[in-house]
């Protein structure tokens, strides 16, 4: 713990909104509705101004734990995001 909080005290907070752009795979951005969550609706607006392939999916009921309450749920997510690349990749 010591370590981890001095890499916090020496650490420096780096913006990367405009870097983005040079992500060219598809990019699945999960987040929660509920109390708790830290993506916010501003955020997901910033990765859509700078990502081309972005999926967004909110679980209304979920915080920043977003595989909480349903993890199958979050599971099924992820897989269909990676079906989808490898339909279009055998296409």
């Amino acid at each position: 713990m010591r370590g981890m909080r001095g890499l916090e005290r020496e650490s420096t907070e780096i913006l990367l909104w405009d870097r983005l752009d040079a992500i060219r795979s598809p990019i699945l951005l999960i987040g929660g509705g509920a109390e708790g969550a830290l993506l916010k609706p501003e955020h997901v607006e910033m990765y859509r101004q700078h990502c081309r392939n972005l999926e967004v999916t909110i679980f209304p009921d979920s915080g920043h734990m977003v595989w909480q309450p349903d993890h199958d749920r979050f599971i099924s997510t992820i897989n269909k995001f990676f079906d989808n690349i490898d339909d279009q990749r055998g296409s």
